[in-house]
């Protein structure tokens, strides 16, 4: 059922394209980590039950958050769609053409990559299963009624197909919250899963635009997750493992450790020297040897069987 409010969507600005020809070749990839956890229940689980060994690192952020009603309500079940690949070009013009904010494109409002009818997901027995909106909200309302879908009273069904009809796109919304191009690529930078790179680089990362459907006579909403997957020029994905060494941490070969800089184990050697207790407990200071053997590169008679000071220590 529609809602009574007239709709209402963000400002379109209309530019040039940059060359991407309309077609509805999409290609499609299985999701990059097959161990799904969402924060709502959904009827996918990892196909065939198993699981993938690797752990993927690829950045994933939600930009924008759509919905066919404004009032807010729960969503009863979650799909997550299997993703679409699209040049950074043609990701630019389906959402960000509008001076950077988010908007879905009108010119491009059939193009598969955003068009339900077009869209597969995965469940357990079959890795490209052809979506149905409807059918989610049928599926949802007997999962929450504890009941089958041929409980659902006919009038319901019909309004059903009717309303569903009518949503074609990601065009097709009453309210959305949204990130501008901006504040996504700065909050990937501030959390540490892409860096500034050169012409050379390209981060690839997920981009996710969820829609929510509620149809009022069954009470039931459905989140539907559009996952497209691209690549930011000019920035390069950061492997968090890599750069991170816990000061608390006592593992010796933790990656980066052994890699200090040389100004760096020069300060080490100084204060392993001469800043280590005693017998009586007392520190001893000597300084001035001691900046007299690192100024001449001989670093090796500091090292010697003393309590060690290093990055990953306690005692910093």
């Amino acid at each position: 059922m529609a809602d009574k409010c007239s709709p209402v969507r963000l400002p379109i600005k209309i530019e040039a394209s940059c060359n991407s020809e309309n077609n509805c070749d999409c290609t499609e990839t299985p999701l990059q980590t097959k161990c799904v956890i969402s924060m709502v229940p959904s009827s996918q689980n990892t196909f065939q039950n198993t699981c993938t060994d690797s752990i993927e690192q690829q950045p994933s952020i939600d930009i924008a958050y759509l919905s066919n009603v404004r009032h807010e309500k729960d969503a009863d079940l979650s799909v997550t769609l299997n993703p679409t690949i699209l040049s950074w070009c043609d990701f630019l013009t389906l959402f960000y053409r509008a001076n950077n904010v988010f908007s879905v494109n009108p010119t491009n409002q059939t193009a598969c990559a955003i068009n339900f009818v077009s869209q597969t997901y995965e469940n357990t027995t079959n890795k490209k299963i052809k979506f149905n909106l409807a059918q989610q909200v049928r599926i949802a309302w007997a999962n929450k009624c504890e009941t089958t879908i041929d409980s659902i009273p006919a009038k319901s069904n019909i309004l059903l197909n009717k309303d569903t009809f009518s949503i074609r796109s990601l065009m097709n919304n009453s309210s959305a919250v949204s990130l501008t191009l901006d504040q996504a690529i700065q909050t990937l930078l501030a959390n540490g899963e892409i860096g500034p790179g050169d012409s050379t680089d390209i981060a690839s990362v997920r981009f996710v635009v969820q829609y929510k459907y509620c149809f009022k006579p069954l009470d039931t909403c459905v989140l539907v997750n559009f996952v497209f997957v691209t690549g930011i020029p000019c920035y390069k994905n950061l492997n968090f493992c890599d750069d991170w060494c816990p000061v608390y941490s006592s593992d010796k070969g933790c990656r980066n450790c052994p890699e200090l800089a040389d100004e760096t184990k020069d300060i080490m050697s100084f204060l392993n020297k001469n800043f280590k207790k005693n017998a009586g407990g007392n520190m001893v200071d000597d300084s001035s040897e001691a900046f007299e053997n690192m100024s001449t590169g001989n670093l090796s008679e500091f090292m010697g069987e003393n309590t060690v000071i290093s990055v990953d220590s306690s005692n910093w």
